[in-house]
């Protein structure tokens, strides 16, 4: 289980939008695991955007990892529906 605090600017406004995450992963073999998360972005002045997805990883090396994932809008703000991939890079240990 990991979560996750934030927040983050986009640097056109002053204005924060903060965010939370909450995933429990399971590791299926030592290079494929699998993840289920919920998310929400919070930005000042507007109604939150709440979303669930899932997915997959694989790990490349101990370095390098892939994923993808699907997910669905909790609400009238977020998407209907929505797909993702990325590699991630660890950069120090």
């Amino acid at each position: 289980m990991s979560y996750n605090l934030g927040a983050e600017w986009n640097g056109e406004t002053p204005d924060a939008s903060f965010l939370y995450t909450l995933s429990v992963g399971y590791l299926i073999t030592d290079k494929f695991g699998a993840f289920i998360e919920s998310y929400s972005f919070f930005p000042e002045g507007s109604k939150g955007d709440h979303r669930l997805d899932a997915g997959l990883t694989y790990k490349f090396s101990p370095v390098v990892q892939w994923d993808i994932s699907g997910g669905i809008g909790l609400n009238d703000i977020a998407p209907d529906s929505f797909i993702s991939t990325g590699i991630s890079f660890r950069l120090f240990k």
